[in-house]
């Protein structure tokens, strides 16, 4: 699609809005609406899609709406690759929800590729078997049951641009891979069994713009109190137990717009100074920034520890 308006709304059980092997909007205004509940077979489930994919979905440009109803229902689906965007940053203005219920016995159950039992299928907002990669532009997703999550990729996801805003029920986005953060703004606001636990900055400190004697680690939470505090206790017991060679500046509180403004508990850990000469070194270290990297680990897994 170039240009133009084009509704689109599909009823059936398990349709299509739109299904080919590519799909590709340049600009223009598409709206689907899709109602059909899913068919589950003795092998398999079939469920409604708006936009479907056998290799590629690029949407460069335009403004798209999508909301699913149907059990199982998704709004994206692509069987090869996803991509969003342009590399300048921009985009189309995206919108998917989905509000159907799971088909069978299928849900989220903590992350990996749908997590589905047998037969069953969840509803998903876009759902990508290859890379899922996003250059810009603005989305807007939401789900609202279990197992219903808004990105998921079986290879991983590259988020370089744009602004991406998730409200769901299960995971706002699932790879079996890796997921990538190199640019733009992404909020997730997760609500249900897979709500996140914890919400960790990691960093190195700067002060000045020369060199200087400033030094040291440490740890900030919002404030004072609360779940947050303890997580960012149990995270500087495991520097302190870990890592010698940088000192101690224990822990502090912030108005940091990081760990602010989420929902869930929060911390942000400055692992040293990139201005102080001797840290510079460390932290330039592969494997120094290796046993950083286990040290904050250890101490994450010692504070879910305590919730057992």
């Amino acid at each position: 699609q170039n240009g133009g308006l084009l509704t689109i709304t599909a009823t059936g059980t398990a349709s299509r809005g739109i299904s080919a092997d590519n799909i590709v909007t340049n600009g223009g205004t598409l709206s689907i609406t899709g109602s059909g509940a899913g068919q589950q077979g003795s092998s398999d489930t079939y469920t409604s899609k708006g936009l479907k994919a056998d290799e590629t979905i690029q949407l460069n440009a335009g403004t798209i709406t999508i909301a699913m109803s149907g059990t199982g229902g998704k709004g994206i689906k692509s069987a090869g690759t996803y991509m969003q965007g342009k590399t300048d940053g921009t985009g189309p203005t995206l919108t998917v929800s989905t509000t159907g219920s799971s088909l069978g016995s299928s849900g989220g159950g903590g992350g990996g590729w749908g997590q589905q039992s047998s037969g069953g299928s969840s509803a998903k907002a876009i759902k990508v078997q290859g890379t899922a990669t996003i250059y810009g532009g603005t989305t807007e997703v939401s789900t609202k049951t279990d197992g219903a999550e808004g990105l998921e990729s079986k290879t991983s996801v590259d988020i370089q641009g744009g602004q991406h805003y998730f409200a769901c029920y299960d995971d706002c986005i699932n790879s079996s891979g890796a997921i990538y953060f190199n640019g733009g703004v992404t909020v997730c606001n997760s609500n249900g069994n897979d709500a996140v636990d914890l919400f960790v900055s990691i960093h190195a400190n700067a002060y000045g713009s020369s060199w200087n004697t400033a030094n040291g680690w440490e740890v900030y939470a919002y404030q004072k109190g609360g779940v947050s505090e303890l997580a960012a206790k149990y995270v500087e017991a495991s520097k302190n137990a870990l890592i010698t060679e940088i000192r101690d500046r224990g822990f502090r509180t912030s108005d940091f717009y990081v760990i602010k403004n989420t929902e869930m508990p929060a911390i942000l850990i400055e692992h040293g100074f990139y201005t102080n000469v001797s840290e510079v070194e460390y932290l330039k270290s592969d494997a120094f920034r290796d046993r950083l990297a286990q040290s904050d680990a250890q101490g994450i897994l010692n504070f879910f520890s305590i919730f057992r």
